[in-house]
């Protein structure tokens, strides 16, 4: 070989092979192992996988692969090697073709292309080898022998290599989504960093290596490092990092600055540690990038949350063997959100005792209050090891800093030729290290401050440091380094320095040290308007302090922050000229940033085409941001609000130069902010305008309410814009945000007393803490093993208690979501709790109908407080701690005496429960709600004051503003109601929530209120007293009660606001909506022949309806209470009703009159049913029992027994063998008539049972229950299928006559019909001014619309107006047509009819009736005279018009000409609108989601948009070009 060739370094296949002709080839007598087979199969089948997926060359490499495989032998001993092998080639399978199959036929990303080319040579480069190797082998075998093992091995060694290399590219990918700050000890954004000077802190420095490097896993997780400012801390904090980097045990670091966003933002801390965590161990990258797979928002969460799942729960699946981890965070009190850093360390406390392995926390900070409390506390206490710098006995610490300050004025004497060996002298050495006071800070800038080249003289600038004297006072630690940072500005910038020297100063270092992100020399300058160079001529003779850049394209920065803090505070900073004010400096800089944003914005800054575009859609867009942005530009509009706060300033220039900027270029930064991708963060209620800048004016614009100052201002910009003809609002909307998360109801909401927080309860057994400003999760506290029914914060806004169905009030700590404690002694569930406001005390109130007094710091029962009859809903303090306030379902108010335990008062006047009481917040008022009122009280003398009234379902809770000026109040009836406190009159309705409101709360500045409701989520609201007109047709009611008709043509429901609904079982469209009762219907059934209806309602009647006429027949009067269910007999001529006066009762369903009262149950009556003989009644209870009663002498026959709780439903099969029973005990069960022996027991709904339904075969149950489900059961065999699809509780259901179809009506406010067969539903629309179809004039001034409640509109389209609304049809209109001469328009109904109408006059012309068939369209002739009508296969012709006599005919075959105006129309599902007309380019605006629904185009730049909420809304696209 030519010695100049380089040798090719062998793989382990040649290796191998040249061991294996040096030794013998014996054969092995040993078992063969049963794991190649499979491992065969594995691999054969993955190569099988490959075909169709478009990965070039990668099944040959695999198919190559697995021929070295069949060419080994099988042996036991290499086992293992195989399992291990299997075991790779299945993660192969995982890594590889998933994303591949996942691509399908779309083209591959090319970083995958990438990985997939690197994989298939790798791989191939194995095949090579072993095929080169085999072939100078044995013939037919790879390799001989019981070596094969090694061969697995080295096939198991290059293919984990191939598998690092796919997997770690993307998790990588993967990893870097996360947010991160550069905060690492070696970052580059780090100025001086520097570790500890040789031969110093060596005893501390042990100590804490000592502590790093102990193998006890009981030794404490946290050292904290605490030390006045200039201590040192930050340079053994960087030792530290160094020395556990080099020895691959530093796992991350974060070294806070204030001066630095990224690195002073709480948020980044736990997202920036786990991307280091992941750099430092592909173990733990390949765990995060898990974890942030199945939580791709993690990184983005609160940082609690991120803590959790991004570093505590990926690595508790390491073992306890994995070595220990270290985190250094230093400079932990220069965190920008103070209140963040107490949690962040009790978070770790509480999550680090968690993980198998040691992971150690080394942390530095200033002792501030808030930490040093942080570290005080019992749970920091037990797992860190503190060290006071400060307290380190002076002499070492001095000898430390000599030390350091010989050896660097040794190099600065060598460097610079000053003295002749004896400088300094060992005195200045003294004097100058003494004068430190134990501050490393004041020895290195001393040292920067000698060798500064701008003086060129050290000996003499030591000679002025050590010349001057101090006071000799030194009161506070910092007089030395006071002393010497004003030595060093006196020098700089003397007084006898010129005036604009000095301002120059000011302006410049001020400005240095208080911007809130660091900004380049030429960027101040732009930014301040001063002039180029200026910036630095002012930073002269300043190195010692500062870091100076080279160019003026370099960030300037504070050395140390002590400097900072010495410059801002009047009393240390001495020099008038000097000391900065940072108030008056925020003013300044707010003032700089609104003339930097005037000058420079404009609306579409990049000159963006006019078309509103998608920013990603702009393929140059950061080429022409770079163009007209820049870095002063971008500070000043992401920060000049933040230091207008921050100015505090009543400087007038201030104010004006804000109302100028709002006035002329909101809508521009709002633009800008887009550009650059950080609106989101900004302005977070604008965030749908993140997707394209030029939306803030095309979309966002023309819907902002007209009587606004924003509109107004920028009504100019509408001159170009899409405008919003009609349908757009006055005033904005009182709904300030959604909160969604929850699972369940929520039952439960309250304020933190400082107004940042939001506490919810839900039955999903969680309490979760919102941010309320922003909405955001900042934690959920698990524990409660049952439905949470309250949650509340303690007054000093530290602690959470929760009460539960599990029967237990539990506490928490707020900052960490760590349970504290479990106080239990209720033995029904806890529906209420509340903290006394002196933090002393808490009461709860319970379904055992006690009240209880805890203390609960000593988790310790004090008093049990009895009197009330029933359930205790609502309990809580008078503000000075001496009174207990409680409501009852007995329908009392109760108080009571918080220190004797002693019942002073109890207020009666509610006829129904009393849901929620409270003192006001001054203790002169006492509010309650429960029946559909509120009612006011006089605390002093218990006299009622006023009754509130306005609800259209019981009251659930009642709150009082902190002024005690206002009351809010949540009903049944899904509205929060606003009212004055001192009229007792109605301020404000907010609609919204789609069930029942169960919690309401004041924020505590009064400006808004929360609530939270059975739709799952918190909603927060505007509550200024101005009253708003909202828009609420048709609001979504719950659904109480459906039925169906034995013939199987009709569906009827009834809902919570009284409403009776019918509906064509065959078309599903409905016919007719009653307000049949005036309190919620209950109950609903059809008599045997479809006739007639039977309601029954909570305003303790029942009611007969005619099914062909829709009037009422007969009322039924009686029941003392609401009356809960209502039965036909078979032959229809009686009715049976149970009701919660505990009675049930036989009617005749002619006359209407009494026949027979049954009383035997001991609580509310909930369900009845006739058998279908008629001779006997079956009721449920919430008494738990079932009953079956003989129907002519109200006699008992059977007490059915075995549920746990109340009973909601019961039926008869119709065959009359079996009973079925629905329970809150979440079972179904069924029972054998005749004998009341229970036959099943069917478990499977999650929640409480609220209805059961027979088929007309008995041989299927429906059920209905607050899990949201509706479950179809067999009699024999169980569960058949589960309906999912209602966002409420199921509170009915009843089968068709044939069992082929379910209906079901829910909380969420709809009827679902379901299909047996294939379990699809559809929601049966209700009767509401819904529109159905739209038609325009031929010149498109006007538009004709049909609705569903069979009302015809006629609109302007050019000033957006109602003309007219038309009455005559008695059903839904199918269609409306314009005459080409646009004097008439027509429309056909449901009713069989058609309409001709006068668009002058808005009369009707003519109306003429169908024979056989519904009219489905309706057209007119080309001349204006004649209108066409199809039925089915039927066309008729209508003529004359003009005249009374109007005639029809039939019509075969072809019709002539007429216009055909059938309007392709469709659904606006998502947010974004577009039209193409005229220049046959699509404009597009986006739509707030109150104006989404159905979309007709006109024939020109007109859209009319018949939203989801019933309103219309008609936009122009029309442009000036």
């Amino acid at each position: 070989m030519d010695a100049k060739v380089k040798k090719k370094k062998p793989n382990f296949f040649t290796a191998f092979f040249q061991r294996k002709k040096s030794g013998n080839d014996s054969k092995s007598s040993t078992p063969l192992s049963p794991v190649l087979p499979v491992l065969d199969t594995t691999l054969t089948i993955l190569v099988a996988t490959i075909d169709g997926i478009p990965a070039p060359g990668l099944k040959g490499a695999l198919g190559g692969l697995l021929a070295i495989i069949r060419g080994v032998k099988l042996h036991n001993q290499n086992a293992d090697a195989l399992q291990e092998l299997e075991a790779h080639l299945k993660q192969l399978i995982d890594a590889v073709l998933t994303p591949l199959k996942n691509a399908g036929s779309k083209a591959l990303p090319q970083s995958l292309q990438d990985r997939i080319t690197n994989l298939v040579t790798h791989i191939a480069e194995i095949n090579n080898e072993a095929n080169a190797l085999a072939s100078r082998g044995s013939t037919g075998r790879f390799f001989n022998g019981t070596d094969d093992a090694q061969v697995i091995s080295g096939l198991n060694a290059q293919l984990r290599e191939c598998l690092d290399r796919f997997m770690g590219h993307a998790e990588s990918t993967v990893i870097d989504r996360l947010p991160r700050a550069h905060a690492a000890f070696n970052s580059k954004t780090r100025n001086s960093a520097t570790k500890c000077f040789e031969g110093t802190r060596v005893n501390l420095l042990r100590r804490i290596f000592d502590w790093l490097d102990s193998k006890d896993y009981d030794e404490p997780r946290i050292f904290w490092l605490n030390g006045l400012a200039g201590t040192g801390k930050t340079t053994i904090a960087h030792t530290v990092a160094e020395r556990c980097h080099h020895q691959r045990r530093l796992g991350a670091s974060f070294f806070f600055s204030r001066d630095v966003t990224d690195r002073s933002n709480s948020h980044l801390v736990f997202s920036t540690i786990a991307h280091q965590l992941a750099t430092y161990s592909t173990v733990f990258r390949t765990l995060i990038a898990q974890a942030l797979e199945s939580d791709s928002d993690a990184g983005h969460a609160n940082f609690h949350t991120q803590l959790q799942h991004l570093i505590i729960q990926p690595l508790r699946k390491l073992a306890k063997t994995t070595p220990s981890v270290i985190v250094v965070m230093d400079a932990l009190d220069e965190c920008s959100q103070e209140k963040d850093v107490a949690d962040i360390l009790k978070l770790l406390a509480t999550e680090l005792r968690t993980l198998p392995f040691p992971m150690k926390f080394f942390i530095t900070s200033r002792p501030e209050h808030q930490i040093r409390a942080a570290f005080e506390s019992e749970l920091l206490r037990a797992i860190s090891k503190p060290f006071i710098l400060h307290d380190i006995e002076t002499s070492i610490v001095q000898e430390d800093i000599e030390i350091f300050l010989r050896h660097r004025l040794k190099e600065i004497a060598t460097e610079l030729s000053v003295g002749r060996g004896d400088w300094p002298s060992k005195g200045q050495l003294r004097i100058l290290a003494e004068r430190a006071v134990g501050l490393f800070i004041f020895a290195s800038t001393a040292i920067r401050f000698i060798e500064d080249e701008n003086y060129d003289d050290p000996e003499r600038q030591l000679n002025t440091l050590i010349e001057v004297r101090s006071s000799g006072k030194n009161d506070t630690p910092f007089d030395g380094l006071d002393l010497l940072y004003s030595q060093v500005l006196a020098k700089a910038i003397p007084e006898t320095a010129a005036i604009n020297r000095r301002e120059q100063f000011q302006v410049v270092v001020g400005t240095i040290i208080l911007l809130l992100d660091p900004l380049p020399l030429n960027s101040i300058e732009a930014l301040l308007q001063i002039e180029a160079k200026s910036a630095r001529k002012a930073l002269l003779r300043l190195h010692s302090l500062l870091a100076i850049p080279a160019t003026d394209a370099g960030i300037p920065r504070v050395l140390h922050p002590s400097f900072q803090d010495y410059l801002t505070s009047p009393r240390r900073c001495t020099l008038p000229h000097a000391h900065i004010n940072p108030l008056e400096h925020h003013g300044r800089l707010a003032k700089s940033c609104l003339a930097c944003m005037s000058l420079s914005l404009k609306r579409n800054i990049c000159n963006l085409t006019e078309i509103p575009t998608h920013n990603s859609h702009v393929k140059d867009l950061k080429s022409r941001l770079h163009a007209v942005s820049t870095k002063e530009l971008r500070y000043a509009c992401l920060h000049w609000a933040t230091h207008v706060l921050k100015s505090q300033s009543e400087d007038l220039l201030v104010a004006k130069a804000v109302e100028d900027f709002a006035y002329s270029h909101f809508l521009h930064w709002l633009e800008y902010l887009s550009l650059i991708d950080s609106l989101e963060t900004a302005i977070p209620c604008i965030k749908r305008a993140q997707q394209c800048a030029l939306h803030i004016y095309y979309s966002a614009l023309p819907f902002v309410p007209t009587d606004t100052i924003l509109y107004k201002t920028y009504l100019s910009d509408l001159d170009r814009s899409i405008t919003l003809v009609a349908g757009g609002e006055r005033l904005w909307d009182p709904l300030l945000r959604t909160i969604e998360g929850h699972e369940d109801q929520v039952r439960s909401v309250s304020f933190s007393l400082d107004g940042s927080r939001i506490v919810s309860g839900s039955w999903d057994f969680t309490v979760r803490i919102w941010d309320s400003l922003t909405g955001a999760l900042l934690n959920t506290l698990q524990g409660h093993e049952r439905d949470v029914k309250c949650a509340t914060f303690s007054p000093d806004c530290s602690h959470i208690a929760s009460s539960s169905e599990d029967e237990t009030i539990r506490l928490w700590d707020v900052s960490t979501g760590r349970e504290l404690a479990k106080l239990e002694a209720h033995d029904r569930d806890v529906t209420s709790v509340a903290f006394a406001p002196d933090m002393q005390h808490l009461v709860s109130g319970s379904e055992d109908a006690t009240v209880r007094v805890w203390d609960w710091r000593a988790r310790k029962l004090l008093a049990t407080l009895d009197g009330h009859d029933h359930y205790v809903r609502s309990v809580a303090y008078s503000h000075d701690s001496t009174r207990i306030i409680s409501g009852s379902e007995d329908s009392t108010v109760r108080i009571w005496d918080a220190r004797e335990y002693h019942l002073i008062e109890t207020l009666r006047g509610h006829t129904a429960a009393v849901l929620s009481a409270i003192f006001s917040p001054d203790s002169t008022l006492i509010i309650s709600g429960g029946d559909e009122t509120v009612r006011v009280w006089r605390a002093s003398t218990f006299e009622h004051l006023a009754t509130l009234s306005g609800h259209a379902s019981y009251v659930t809770s009642v709150a009082m503003s902190l002024d005690s000026t206002r009351i809010v109040s949540g009903s049944g009836d899904q509205t929060v109601k606003l009212w004055d406190a001192l009229t007792y009159t109605l301020l404000n309705t907010f609609p919204g929530h789609l069930t029942a409101i169960w919690s309401v709360a004041f924020s505590p500045d009064g400006s808004r209120c929360a609530s939270g409701s059975g739709d799952r989520t918190v909603r927060l609201w505007d509550t200024s007293t101005e009253t708003r007109s909202i828009s609420w047709t048709n609001r979504a009611s719950y659904i109480t009660s459906v039925a169906y008709s034995r013939q199987g043509t009709l569906i009827v429901s009834g809902s919570e606001n009284g409403t009776l609904q019918m509906w064509d079982a065959s078309t599903h469209l409905p016919i007719a909506a009653i307000q049949a009762h005036s309190r919620e219907i209950t109950s609903l059934t059809f008599n045997h022949d479809g006739t007639q209806i039977a309601s029954a309602s909570g305003d303790r009647t029942v009611r007969l309806w005619a099914t062909e006429d829709h009037k009422a027949i007969v009322v039924l009067q009686g029941h003392e209470r609401l009356v809960r269910a209502v039965a036909f007999s078979a032959d229809g001529g009686r009715l049976v009703t149970g009701s919660e006066d505990t009675t049930i009762r036989i009617w005749s369903s002619k006359t209407g009159d009494s026949l027979l009262i049954i009383d035997g149950h001991s609580s509310y009556v909930m369900s009845v049913g006739f058998s279908t003989d008629g001779s006997r009644i079956v009721s449920g209870s919430e008494d738990a029992s079932v009953r079956v009663w003989d129907s002519s002498n109200g006699l008992p026959l059977l007490k059915l027994e075995g549920h746990q709780r109340d009973v909601m439903g019961v039926s008869f099969s119709p065959d009359d063998t079996l009973i079925a029973s629905a329970s809150e005990d979440k079972t179904l069960r069924l029972w054998e008539a005749s004998t009341g022996r229970c036959l099943q027991t069917f478990t499977g709904h999650t929640r409480d049972l609220r209805a059961v339904a027979f088929s007309d075969n008995s041989k299927y149950i429906a059920t209905g229950s607050e899990d949201m489900t509706a479950r179809l059961w067999h009699v024999v065999s169980g569960l058949v299928t589960t309906f999912e699809g209602h966002r409420g509780y199921v509170r009915s259901v009843a089968f068709s006559p044939d069992a082929q179809a379910i209906i079901s009506g829910s909380e969420d406010g709809t009827v679902r019909l379901w299909d047996a067969q294939t379990h699809q539903s559809r929601i049966l629309e209700s009767h509401s001014s819904a529109v159905t179809c739209v038609s325009f004039s031929r010149d498109d001034s006007m538009a004709v619309l049909g609705t569903k409640d069979g009302t015809v509109q006629l609109w302007s389209m050019i000033s957006g107006a109602l003309l007219a609304s038309l009455a005559g049809h008695t059903r839904y209109v199918t269609s409306v047509a314009f005459s080409p001469d646009q004097r008439h328009s027509a429309s056909s109904s449901a009713d069989m009819t058609v309409r001709v109408w006068d668009v002058v006059s808005y009369t009707v012309l003519h109306s003429f009736r169908a024979p056989t068939h519904v009219v489905t369209r309706v057209a007119f002739t080309a001349d204006s005279t004649h209108v066409i009508s199809y039925a089915g296969d039927k066309v008729e012709l209508y003529s004359d018009l003009e005249f009374g006599h109007a005639r029809s005919r039939k019509l075969n075959g072809h019709v002539g000409n007429p216009v055909a105006d059938v309007l392709k129309s469709y659904d606006l599902a998502e947010p974004w609108l577009s039209h193409e007309w005229m220049d046959h380019r699509p404009h597009t605006i986006w739509t707030p989601w109150e104006f989404r629904g159905h979309v007709w185009p006109s024939h020109t730049s007109r859209v009319l948009l018949a939203s989801n909420q019933d309103k219309v809304v008609i936009i122009d696209f029309q442009r000036v070009a």
